[in-house]
């Protein structure tokens, strides 16, 4: 199953379900859920599906597989965008659990400007945690990351992860208290996909070696492969978040079309539809409704993504996060899974 950072208000739950509840009784107003809402087709439509606050959210989710997946955004609308954009549609049927990061202020057009002091305040304060190792006191949206992996740990599950923007921040502070600070080691966490992120994936990735934890599948040969934890980076050459060192990201660039473009919500774990559809194939508008094909709608997310990211003739998505490894390698048994999903 996959979580986006979110989710759930009792510890009482059946067998197969994930269950968290410490983090709701403070950020509630920051936890929703996102069952089945996005198709892959437009990001930014909901169609097919419910975006619940956390109080009339179910109280558990089924757990389809050993596998969870949670993301890190900022600010409701945004992160709920995101996290269908940068997880697969098959991930978006099961549901995604969605732990934000609260806006500082508003971003339409000019009133930007008037959110850059409190924005800069407070991605400036987890940026330096994130340098300090997590040694000043944690947001709710860490806590609640805490949250997420201890019950993972208590319950055998492992975690993949989607971090966009000030949301890698939020990741990386909380592995890095759990590991340096509390002695808590082997969190299960398989892979960790950055987009944009404000915090160095480089550094993540060292912090995630530390940590220590490999996984085992088994692949299409029927033979068992053990990988370390791996870390994964995307980031639009023009991307004002992701590429600046020191005081934001610094990650090379891994792509990109244009540089004079707004890349930043521009990342996708499947190359958008070119034009809007359903799971099932059929053309949609954009409230969901099935339309015929003489109807059908152009996605501005694909002409966003062939602007921003370019094509390619074998169709291979150049908006995916690569593996970043580690300096050091803690643990010599299992190699690095180049694949982010």
């Amino acid at each position: 199953m996959h979580l986006v950072d979110d989710l759930i208000d009792s510890r009482s739950g059946a067998e197969g379900t994930v269950v968290l509840d410490s983090a709701n009784k403070t950020t509630a107003k920051d936890i929703y859920l996102n069952n089945g809402a996005l198709d892959r087709s437009d990001g930014g439509t909901i169609a097919n599906g419910d975006i619940a606050d956390i109080k009339d959210a179910p109280s558990t989710i089924a757990v389809l597989g050993e596998e969870i997946t949670h993301i890190n955004g900022q600010g409701k609308e945004a992160s709920l965008a995101n996290a269908a954009k940068q997880n697969t549609n098959d991930t978006n049927k099961i549901g995604i659990l969605v732990v934000t990061n609260p806006p500082t202020g508003k971003y339409d057009g000019w009133w930007i400007l008037s959110s850059a002091t409190s924005e800069l305040m407070y991605a400036g304060y987890d940026k330096l945690n994130d340098i300090l190792g997590g040694k000043l006191p944690l947001t709710n949206s860490e806590k609640l990351n805490q949250d997420i992996y201890l019950e993972a740990m208590g319950k055998g599950l492992q975690i993949d992860t989607s971090s966009h923007s000030r949301g890698g921040l939020t990741s990386s502070v909380a592995l890095k208290d759990l590991n340096n600070n509390q002695g808590v080691k082997q969190v299960p966490i398989r892979k960790a996909r950055f987009y944009s992120t404000a915090t160095n994936v480089q550094d993540y990735a060292d912090q995630l070696a530390e940590n220590g934890y490999t996984y085992t599948v088994t692949d299409k040969d029927g033979n068992e492969v053990t990988y370390q934890s791996g870390a994964y980076s995307a980031v639009h050459k023009a991307d004002f978040v992701g590429r600046p060192p020191i005081i934001l990201g610094g990650n090379p660039a891994t792509g990109g079309e244009c540089w004079t473009c707004y890349s930043h919500s521009s990342y996708f774990a499947e190359i958008p539809s070119q034009y809007l559809m359903n799971s099932q194939g059929q053309y949609i508008d954009k409230s969901g409704k099935v339309v015929p094909e003489e109807q059908k709608i152009d996605n501005k997310n694909y002409t966003d993504y062939i602007k921003i990211w370019g094509k390619r003739k074998d169709d291979q998505n150049l908006s995916l996060p690569i593996l970043v490894e580690p300096k050091k390698l803690f643990d010599s048994q299992g190699e690095y899974n180049v694949n982010p999903f």
